[in-house]
């Protein structure tokens, strides 16, 4: 029997792609909801169509599609029972984004709000059976004749808007929960319910995204009590699992690809796409209610973006691995990169340190790993036996053992000292992005 016959991709092809996106586990475990949209809207269309999606996660039977074809349909949340899903969506694509509700069992999604400006996000509140929506004013009264006109600048002065907070209750009533006059970017609420953080502004969203500042809301008043600002952009607002601080990132413009403590837990670096390793640090972040500060030092130095980051045990060295090929080391005192280590033939996607400090080992798209003398006196071992890229590494805790995995499917478990393969390990059906050892080994 042959196969189906190949073809060259065109951009009708490209135009068809869907991306998954926004998975989430129902309560009980037993079911999953995601998001599958398309890749490109229509030309003017502000909406991309889509769908939402259940699947069981213990039978792997067919998925089963929650909304209709040819509608938008985005961010599901379970509520804290499992008794019902909340998600954004509109029937109509160009339509604004209203709140719907669908019951864990046969019956049809109902919506539970008609706001002119669209809801902009939501989560569900602390107490049972009531929601809280980031809600958009309405747009200025001349906007739908402009639209059909054609005029489509942006007059910032005048399109005063701003986002608000509500509750609503899933008989639909909405209540408002802040003050008017604050614009609200993002909010969280604690783990026990009883506090809500924020990142707000007082002015409305189109010029003062950049004054924003994290507050904590009074829930009775709608008053905000700030509470850290800054003249750097805020994002994604949270609380830490025991309600004593609130955390909020800064520092990277771009995406960040990996984070890792020091053994000693004085700091944290973080890696990213922005070219750039920036060194926090780790032991006051239990004694401030507020966590967003400037890092210590930005290590600079890789010529694109840095995936994999990795401490010495003894705290001293950090070795990153980049796109541009190379592993760096790094002295994590004042920040001066020590080694450039260059002879892997592609992007290199992990690194990990010797328990004991002696070597460094990168994973890369060559499908090799390299084992390299952190003290510089030999050429680097080379284990090759993957054959497709290299993602993960890791040591086994008494340095006798190396443990690597990828896009093969395959992990390979070798004698660093030899570079002798001495098992391999197959089961897994997608590429292996993480490995990892027990303490006790």
């Amino acid at each position: 029997m042959t196969g189906p016959k190949k073809r060259r991709l065109t951009a009708d092809d490209l135009l068809r792609l869907e991306q998954v996106s926004d998975a989430r586990m129902h309560p009980s475990d037993a079911r999953i909801v995601y998001c599958v949209s398309a890749s490109v809207s229509a030309p003017k269309q502000q909406q991309f169509p889509s769908r939402l999606w259940c699947v069981d996660s213990a039978s792997g039977s067919d998925p089963q599609a929650l909304t209709a074809e040819g509608t938008c349909a985005h961010k599901p949340r379970w509520s804290p029972d499992g008794s019902s899903l909340a998600f954004l969506g509109s029937r109509d694509i160009a339509g604004k984004d209203q709140l719907f509700l669908l019951p864990d069992g046969p019956g049809e999604a109902r919506c539970l709000t008609d706001c002119a400006g669209g809801v902009v996000d939501y989560a569900w509140g602390p107490a049972t059976g009531e929601l809280t929506l980031l809600v958009s004013d309405p747009p200025p009264a001349d906007a739908a004749e402009r639209e059909r006109s054609g005029a489509d600048q942006v007059v910032y002065e005048e399109d005063a808007r701003f986002n608000r907070l509500y509750r609503l209750s899933l008989d639909g009533t909405l209540a408002a929960l802040s003050k008017p006059a604050t614009q609200v970017y993002e909010f969280a609420w604690s783990t026990d319910g009883t506090e809500l953080v924020g990142l707000v502004a007082d002015a409305p969203h189109n010029w003062c995204w950049y004054q924003a500042y994290l507050a904590t809301l009074d829930v009775e008043t709608g008053e905000w009590t700030p509470l850290f600002r800054s003249h750097k952009q805020f994002t994604a607002p949270a609380w830490s699992p025991d309600g004593a601080a609130v955390t909020a990132w800064r520092g990277h413009p771009d995406r960040i690809n990996s984070l890792t403590f020091d053994r000693q837990g004085l700091l944290l670096a973080s890696a990213g796409n922005d070219c750039a390793i920036h060194l926090w640090d780790a032991s006051a972040l239990a004694e401030e209610r507020v966590h967003s500060r400037r890092p210590l030092l930005a290590l600079r130095g890789h010529q694109y973006r840095v995936r994999s980051i990795a401490f010495s045990p003894d705290g001293r060295l950090l070795a990153s691995g980049s796109n541009d090929q190379t592993v760096r080391l790094w002295d994590v005192h004042n920040g001066r990169c020590l080694r450039v280590l260059d002879e892997h033939d592609s992007d290199v996607l992990a690194v990990a340190f010797h328990p004991a400090g002696r070597y460094v080992a990168s994973g890369s798209y060559d499908r090799s790993v390299r084992l390299w003398d952190t003290a510089g006196q030999e050429a680097p071992l080379v284990l090759r036996g993957h054959t497709d890229w290299v993602r993960a590494l890791a040591f086994h805790p008494g340095g006798r053992l190396l443990a690597s995995g990828g896009d093969d499917l395959a992990i390979r478990v070798w004698d660093p000292d030899s570079g002798r393969c001495v098992e391999m390990l197959c089961g897994h059906t997608r590429p292996i992005r993480g490995l990892l050892f027990t303490p006790d080994g």
